[in-house]
């Protein structure tokens, strides 16, 4: 079966690695090289499944009003006059009940856990050196008040499998020594032995080289316009390089993927 996929970030990468291992044809197609724009080049690479909370909450609905009243507010908002913010914005609220940000983190972790299991599983299959840090992740708090109230998230986690340490001020220097010129700025910290982290870039960029060797196709240098589609399925992409078609259509394009759709499709 031939597989277009549209966008070729960690994501499209990755999904054409698996398509590839299935034994499908796979052309991935972007306006950029691989791993070069986007979230894959910029994002901090973190592998934090201890890290697995939602940010809806009843804690966001006061940091939220708090930054309404401060200069240099961690968080802030700018509303508009858009109907889609104004939805989202409905939607994120409803979602900051105790019992909803329970249920979503939780879900979080599920799908993080999972993430974090296949991104081994392709380690360990192409050999893929990518600047990996297997040595945990510390999560640190400027302040013992904050330290404190996140142990409700601790302990949700930990129920559940996840090793967590709340750490004091010099275990967190004795994890990660570096921080001793900081040391005036930590209350203490949150220690998660099975994060990870890595540079994104360089995996997509490497990744996408294992799926050259599996016959994969990329095309940079590729934009795409528009999708046309007969009833409820795509029947082909038009972009800058002409009309590309397939059997099947992955959307890879992060957060342009749904206002392709809506553009497109309505």
């Amino acid at each position: 079966m031939e597989v277009l996929i549209l966008g070729g970030g960690v994501v499209g990468v990755t999904t054409a690695y698996q398509l590839l291992k299935d034994g499908h044809k796979v052309l991935v197609i972007d306006s950029l090289p691989p791993g070069i724009g986007g979230a894959s080049y910029g994002n901090a690479g973190l592998i934090a499944t201890g890290h697995s909370i939602a940010w809806g909450s009843p804690k966001a609905l006061k940091i939220w009003f708090n930054s309404l009243f401060h200069k240099d507010p961690v968080f802030r908002m700018k509303f508009q006059a858009d109907p889609q913010f104004i939805c989202w914005g409905l939607k994120f609220l409803f979602q900051c009940s105790e019992y909803k940000a329970k249920r979503n983190s939780l879900a979080k972790h599920r799908i993080s856990s999972y993430s974090q299991k296949k991104l081994k599983e392709v380690v360990e299959e192409t050999n893929i050196q990518y600047e990996q840090n297997v040595n945990g992740l510390i999560y640190l708090y400027r302040n013992s008040q904050a330290l404190a109230a996140s142990s409700s998230h601790v302990r949700l986690l930990q129920e559940i499998g996840q090793t967590l340490e709340t750490v004091e001020k010099e275990r967190v220097l004795e994890i990660v020594p570096e921080l001793r010129d900081s040391k005036d700025q930590i209350a203490g910290g949150v220690f998660s032995p099975s994060d990870e982290s890595g540079d994104s870039k360089i995996f997509t960029e490497q990744l996408m080289e294992c799926c050259r060797g599996m016959g994969g196709t990329f095309e940079s240098g590729v934009t795409i316009e528009r999708l046309e589609a007969s009833g409820t399925r795509i029947k082909r992409v038009v972009t800058n390089r002409g009309v590309f078609t397939s059997d099947n259509y992955v959307l890879c394009l992060g957060a342009w993927s749904p206002l392709l759709v809506r553009t497109s499709l309505g």
